[in-house]
């Protein structure tokens, strides 16, 4: 059988954007330019490569993708911190990229009719016009993207999707439920993370993310002693809407707020496991838990559902 020909457009500053909003950081960027090529090549050939950047805010990448034979296209960007922990708020983040891989892709649509598939390594549902018109043409979609930031409508306009954390072996965080194997089961057990969360807001001002994630969490709340588990068990946390993420002003007098992660009391689970704190505590009268009773909280983990 004939190797399939791909063309390949890369919406880099989307994908690095997202790795760093989504998992609180990104890997090693020439890492995700060798395992995207590395997937690309299972697919087929790359006829053509195009990757799109503000190259100055990425030392060094352009050779990296030129290594590749993807061809680094230069764009104007322009994005801002709005947090001490390097959060990029993608609202201020203004590129041409969508641009110019769009017309770009019209352009190879238009005059390379050999070339069977197109892949789009962005999450931007901008792109879904191009995306359309290639599969007018009969081309194959596939899109990679970052988790979350993949637009659902980009998601059902793609043959396939592919999300970019798994080909570094970032795997779901939700856990199977006793005596299955199934991993992704969505049930997990949240109490650990919920009460340790409510105990910390129950004492402070607020509940830095940074903090929170570098000082607080560990196995006994549900997330590995590494960083990548900790970020995987908050971006979880985010999806299901378990906690919400607020800009507090800063006090130091500094020009951008601080990053806070906050339970969202709404969410049955977060109700459940507070009203159990409640409950637990009513002969006492004290709403605290000291860090006895969260062992033990944590010890029936897998016996104890919370918002049930």
């Amino acid at each position: 059988m004939d190797k399939k020909r791909l063309a390949v457009f890369i919406d880099y500053e989307n994908i690095f954007i997202g790795m760093k909003n989504q998992f609180l950081a990104i890997p090693d960027p020439a890492r995700i330019v060798s395992l995207l090529t590395e997937d690309f090549k299972k697919r087929g050939e790359i006829v053509i490569g195009k990757a799109y950047a503000g190259w100055e805010d990425f030392p060094g990448l352009q050779a990296e993708f030129k290594k590749m034979a993807i061809d680094p296209m230069y764009v104007l960007t322009k994005h801002k911190k709005t947090g001490d922990d390097g959060y990029v708020d993608v609202r201020f983040r203004k590129n041409s990229a969508d641009i110019a891989l769009s017309l770009d892709a019209q352009d190879i649509l238009r005059t390379r009719s050999d070339i069977d598939n197109f892949i789009f390594v962005t999450g931007d549902r901008d792109f879904l016009e191009i995306i359309s018109r290639c599969k007018q043409h009969g081309k194959t979609i596939v899109i990679y993207g970052v988790g979350y930031t993949v637009s659902q409508d980009l998601q059902r306009a793609a043959d396939e999707v592919v999300k970019i954390e798994t080909l570094f072996g970032l795997s779901p965080i939700r856990k199977p439920l006793p005596g299955t194997n199934k991993p992704n089961s969505p049930e997990f057990d949240w109490m650990p993370f919920i009460i340790t969360l409510e105990q910390l807001e129950s004492s402070l001002p607020f509940v830095g993310l940074k903090y929170f994630r570098d000082k607080i969490l560990n196995p006994g709340i549900g997330s590995g002693e590494d960083m990548a588990s900790k970020m995987q068990l908050i971006t979880e946390a985010i999806s299901q809407e378990i906690v919400k993420i607020e800009k507090i002003p800063n006090k130091e007098g500094l020009p951008y707020p601080v990053t806070a992660i906050k339970l969202n009391r709404d969410h049955p689970s977060v109700k459940g496991c507070i009203n159990l704190i409640v409950d637990t505590s009513r002969d006492s009268g004290e709403k605290h838990l000291d860090k006895q009773q969260i062992r033990l909280y944590t010890f029936f983990a897998h016996s104890v559902s919370c918002g049930q």
